[in-house]
């Protein structure tokens, strides 16, 4: 479905994406920024439905709003027109933004029987979907009664449920909805415990923490939850007290988390199913909770991240190697290479099979990580440890139905949009760059620098700064945070593989392999 919008809705928009840093990925709140960009619009019709919903604009000036800067209204005008006339706007805007607009299509659609998504309906969704957002609302005297009787029909998020059915709602209903509730929620709660104290892996924590708030949220839309203490029943379920043999006392870390993600995936589903009688307009919130769920099991799980957890130099070859692919490949890896990763664009299949294998064999020889670029059908054939997708390639979870869950898959990624794109989408590790012109394959775009140093923070998974790097620039691909480095030139085209990858480990900082 292609993404329309107002020209207001545009304008805004394209001030918020001015606005925002290039980091800003989907853990981003960018509610302030377009509640700011949408009530410096004077002809947008969003300040007029606000002060109708009971803000008052006297102080807005006050209230903690951002300032966005200066934007040449004639130039935003004129873009604003484009990108309403055709243009694909989506491709433009930040990630932190794709949960505002998706409800904020769903409101228009609601609302106005068009997704067209223009003020009122990015005003409404910032309310549901950024805590930042509905702060500076309620502060400002966001009416939540009057905000009851306009979007009664809609599916926004109130604080106070909009529980219109209260007579009619059986206890049975409550009942299920309290059950499968708290299910979920004790489900992702243990989850987050474990990703947080034993796996420390604060970029999936912050991600069962926001699971756990939609959670919270959607289960308060549903008819009757005003009322679940009312109709709790823990002696009289017939259920209490039934075991399964997949109860018993967990024997690995792994029973614990997978126990605990078909607890949380299935309840999601129960509430899913049970929803499209009693609460239908959330059917669809629930089925994408449901995949996210997918997508982060995937995330957890721990053999990817202890697999690379100690590697730190990855090696991309092709037969053009000085010395000969042979010979080039392991004296590398006896240097200190850590993965091996096989690039060839131009062979035909049967040819680049039969090279994928030879790798294979000559990497586990000499016990290094083969990864095949490209091509996960023939990683799985040639037995390859994983393979590494370009931004225009696979996406990681389609790739992942070809290699399956214990194969590793890298993604390219060029800015702060691929990095969490394909994070979610289940990389296990991630390229960054190209750093600096490379010899080995033409870019007509830089990631720089700034992209490494936008990882400073990064709590995703493992990274390889990569293009262009060797003796003489891997000083400041080191100063600007990187830990892990892609090599190809500098070793593939040397005299003495084996000494140019211990020299390159050395000035990474860290010791011969072990």
């Amino acid at each position: 479905m292609r993404w329309e919008f107002t020209q207001a809705a545009t304008r805004a928009l394209l001030k918020v994406q001015a606005a925002l840093p290039n980091n800003a990925g989907l853990d981003w709140d960018s509610g302030l920024e377009l509640l700011a960009a949408l009530t410096e619009d004077p002809e947008g019709s969003g300040v007029a439905w606000l002060v109708s919903m009971g803000v008052d604009a006297s102080i807005w000036a006050e209230s903690g709003l951002p300032q966005l800067g200066s934007v040449d209204p004639t130039q935003l005008q004129r873009q604003s027109e484009e990108f309403s006339h055709g243009k694909d706007l989506m491709r433009l805007l930040p990630l932190s933004l794709t949960g505002i607009l998706r409800s904020a299509r769903h409101f228009a659609s609601e609302q106005f029987s068009d997704p067209t998504i223009n003020s009122e309906a990015l005003l409404a969704a910032v309310f549901e979907r950024s805590p930042k957002g509905q702060r500076w609302l309620l502060k400002c005297g966001f009416t939540l009664e009057k905000t009851a009787e306009t979007l009664s029909g809609s599916s926004l998020a109130m604080d106070e449920p909009l529980d219109l059915h209260q007579g009619e709602i059986p206890p049975g209903w409550i009942r299920l909805v309290d059950a499968v509730g708290n299910r979920l929620r004790e489900g992702l709660r243990v989850l987050e415990d474990f990703s947080r104290f034993v796996k420390e892996d604060r970029w999936l924590v912050e991600r069962l923490k926001r699971m756990r708030h939609q959670v919270d949220t959607l289960l308060v839309q549903i008819p009757g939850t005003s009322r679940l203490l009312d109709g709790r029943d823990v002696l009289g379920d017939s259920g209490a007290g039934l075991w399964t043999g997949s109860e018993r006392p967990r024997k690995e870390e792994r029973d614990l988390q997978r126990s605990n993600w078909k607890r949380v995936q299935e309840a999601i589903r129960s509430l899913e199913e049970h929803a499209k009688l009693a609460a239908p307009t959330l059917v669809r919130q629930l089925e994408s909770l449901r995949y996210e769920a997918y997508t982060l099991e995937k995330r957890s799980s721990e053999t990817s991240a202890s697999t690379l957890s100690q590697t730190a130099l990855m090696l991309l070859v092709s037969n053009q190697c000085l010395l000969g692919l042979e010979r080039t490949v392991r004296e590398a890896v006896r240097g200190g290479v850590d993965i091996v990763q096989l690039r060839e664009k131009n062979l035909p299949d049967a040819d680049l099979l039969d090279l994928a294998k030879k790798t294979r064999q000559w990497t586990r020889d000499e016990g290094a990580l083969f990864i095949l670029n490209d091509r996960p059908d023939l990683a799985v054939l040639s037995e390859a440890d994983g393979v590494h997708l370009g931004t225009t390639d696979l996406t990681p979870s389609e790739a992942r139905r070809i290699v399956g869950a214990d194969r590793l898959i890298g993604a390219s990624s060029h800015n702060a949009r691929d990095r969490e794109a394909a994070t979610l989408a289940g990389a296990d590790y991630l390229g960054a760059g190209p750093v600096f012109p490379s010899k080995t394959k033409a870019f007509q775009d830089f990631a720089s620098l700034n992209y490494i140093r936008s990882f400073a923070d990064w709590q995703g998974p493992p990274w390889f700064a990569i293009g262009g790097i060797n003796l003489e620039t891997i000083d400041q691909v080191r100063e600007a945070g990187a830990v892990r480095i892609a090599i190809s030139h500098a070793i593939c085209q040397s005299e003495d593989p084996q000494g140019m990858a211990r020299a390159l480990r050395l000035a990474l900082g860290i010791g011969p392999k072990k």
